[in-house]
This record gives structure tokens, sequence and C-alpha cells, in this order.
């Protein structure tokens, strides 16, 4: 039997920039925001080319072996409704029909490395960053230029006291939490120069609406981190390893069961017959001798429904 599947490479943990030790909010929400363990080498189910051949060519099989004309020798043969039954049972776990699509799912995620799930935090995460990538470096220049030469520096000092930029993850909410709360506190001071801040950077954008959206973020934000403590655990590997040999030891039942019946009833048919039922391979269109309808190996035929009926008066219990 063909292999059917490939080791996927391990992908690369990534692992989060050094953090400034000025943001005093941020370790106790770093283990909550950062993405949890997960196992992300195993073994990626894969079927061949063969294996999607033998597919194609029992399907073909169970769909025309119906038609009354066909199923009457093979029904001479011993091939019987339980037979039938059996072969598109094999067929669908083979196929992975089976399967459910949270196996599927989880499988591209661990191909990919990636927890599909938390992508949501991820984005939440990018978007405060930006917006303290945005009003970080703009807070500090416009401090400068609308507060008097002589104390500006100490005021940029107070206002951004243990305060500066954090690399994209976790750190970001601690530090624009605390610059969130550094503007409040310039809204209800009755300095001067803090009222003509908070005004100019109102004028340029940071609107408390603006304002009302990133605090919102940052609640949606640790509230997605202590979800994400709850059990809601994906399809484990140990699962997906199991429903993958399910699928590969269908897969080799159904060679050597499409082998028998092959070989059994081959002969009973003619060419256009085998090649109907998938029992004979043919050559592209055109290859044979004078005739230019015979069905590429490749080919689907066309008249292969997706669900067609398993059983038939034609075929009799034996």
């Amino acid at each position: 039997m063909a292999t059917n599947s490939k080791k996927t490479p391990t992908p690369t943990t990534r692992t989060a920039k050094p953090r400034s030790t000025g943001a005093t909010e941020t370790d106790h929400l770093a283990s909550d925001l950062l993405d949890p363990p997960t196992p992300l080498e195993f073994t990626a189910t894969t079927l061949t080319k063969l294996d999607q051949s033998l597919l194609r060519r029992t399907m073909r099989f169970l769909v025309n072996i119906l038609e009354p004309g066909l199923a009457d020798r093979a029904r001479r043969e011993g091939y019987s409704r339980k037979e039938h039954a059996l072969g598109w049972q094999l067929w669908r776990t083979a196929a992975g029909e089976t399967r459910p699509f949270e196996h599927w799912l989880r499988e591209q995620q661990l191909v990919e490395g990636a927890d599909l799930g938390n992508e949501e935090q991820r984005r939440r995460l990018q978007e405060i960053d930006e917006f303290e990538n945005i009003w970080f470096p703009r807070t500090r220049a416009i401090i400068r230029r609308v507060v008097s030469k002589e104390r500006r520096d100490a005021f940029a000092a107070a206002f951004f006291k243990d305060l500066v930029q954090q690399p994209l993850g976790p750190s970001v909410v601690g530090s624009v939490g605390t610059y969130l709360t550094r503007l409040a506190g310039l809204e209800a001071s009755t300095d001067p120069d803090a009222k003509t801040v908070r005004a100019t950077l109102r004028s340029r954008g940071l609107t408390d609406g603006k304002l009302t959206a990133v605090v919102r973020l940052i609640e949606e934000t640790k509230a997605g981190a202590k979800e994400s403590k709850e059990p809601s655990p994906p399809v484990s590997a140990a699962d997906l390893e199991k429903a993958r040999l399910a699928q590969l030891d269908a897969l080799e039942a159904l060679r050597d069961w499409w082998n028998d019946w092959g070989v059994t009833l081959r002969p009973r048919y003619g060419l256009r017959e085998q090649l109907k039922l998938g029992l004979t391979v043919g050559k592209k269109r055109g290859s044979f001798s004078g005739d230019g309808e015979l069905d590429d190996e490749d080919g689907e035929p066309a008249d292969v429904p997706a669900h067609p009926s398993m059983t038939d008066d034609s075929l009799v219990a034996s």
C-alpha cells in the first residue's frame, strides 16, 4: 500500500519580546493573553494520487453497478446487497466523509501552527498596539509644543512616568490603559497646560468617542483572556491520530474489496462496461483506435450523483 501520510514540520513557537519594567499593569495580564501551548507536531491526513484514483473508480462502480443489465451479472457472481453496502461503508470512511468538520479544521490549525480560535484576541491587541503607536509619540510632540519651555520637560516626565511604548503583545493592554488614565487626569486637572494638551489632542482626533472605543477594546481583551481559561478543549492530537488511522485502515480494506470484485467481475463485462464500472482504466480521449468517447481514468463520470442510493432491487441479499 502506498504511503498515505507525511510528517509536517514543527512550526517555530514565537517568543514575546522583552517588556519594559516600567509597565506596572502588564505582568498579571501576560499569562492570560498569551496563546496557550499547543501540541504542534502531528501527522496530517494525506491521500496520494493513487488513493484518490481508487476512490473515484470505486465510486463509479458503486453507482453504475445498480443498472439492471449490469447488476444481474454481478449478482450471479455473488455480489449482494450486503457487499454493496459494505463497499459504500468502506468508501465513506476511506474518503473521510464520516469525520466531523472539527477534525479538518483542527488539522489545518496545527499545519499552520496557529490557533484560529484566538484570532479575535490577536486582532484586538493589534488595534490597541496601533493606537499606542500613533498617540504616544503625538502626545510627546504636542506637550513639547504647547507647554511652556520652562516646564515642558517636567510636564512630559510626569505624564509619561513609568509609561513607555510596548511591543505588540499583552503588554500594550497595560501601557494603553495607563495612558488613558493619564488623559483622564488631564481632563480633570486645573492646570492650564493640562487643559491645553487635552484640547489639542482632541482637535487632532483623539475625541471622547475615540477614547470610549479604546476603553471598550481593552475591556473586551481582558474579558477574552479570562474566558480563555474556561475549558473548551479542541480535538486532541490523540483523537486526530485515531481518526486518521481508521481512515487509512478503511482505505486499505476498500482496496482489498475492490481488488476482489475487480478480479471476479471483470471477465463478465465488455470493454465499454468495464470502463463504465471503473474495472478498467481507459486512456485519454481519442487514444483508443477510432474511438473518441472513452473516459480518461482521472475524469469524473458525468452521471455520478453526490449521494446515490446504496441499495437497489436488482441486488438481492445472499
